[in-house]
């Protein structure tokens, strides 16, 4: 009877934890997808490529054509509400890190523990 009650027991926790890390991979696509609509929106004619690493991890990397300007992408971080904040863009769990040598790349990753607002 106890073994029984234990099997049951681990049974629901493991459905639990299956149903809780798929609602959180469905929340970081999410999230993704949004950053990427605005972008593709915004900058189309000047994304050279796009490096999706969600199965791998939770980021991806978008890599703009060397005549991109730094000051066209900052704004459209400013207006969808991205704050620069220890040498990144940060909206509630969201990052946005820029590296710039020839060409920019914007790196996004969801959720960063870098920029999670704390709880009180």
């Amino acid at each position: 009877m106890v073994k029984k009650f234990i099997f049951v027991v681990f049974i629901f926790f493991s459905i639990w934890g299956m149903k809780s890390q798929s609602e959180k991979r469905w929340d970081s696509l999410k999230h993704q997808n949004d950053i990427l609509s605005v972008f593709n929106k915004e900058f189309a004619q000047f994304i050279d490529s796009i490096n999706n690493n969600t199965k791998i991890s939770s980021y991806i990397i978008i890599n703009f054509k060397e005549n991109t300007k730094i000051s066209l992408i900052k704004d459209t971080l400013a207006k969808t509400g991205f704050i620069f904040q220890n040498d990144r863009y940060c909206k509630g769990a969201e990052e946005i890190d820029l590296f710039i040598s020839t060409k920019i790349n914007l790196v996004y990753r969801y959720p960063s523990k870098d920029c999670e607002i704390p709880k009180k």
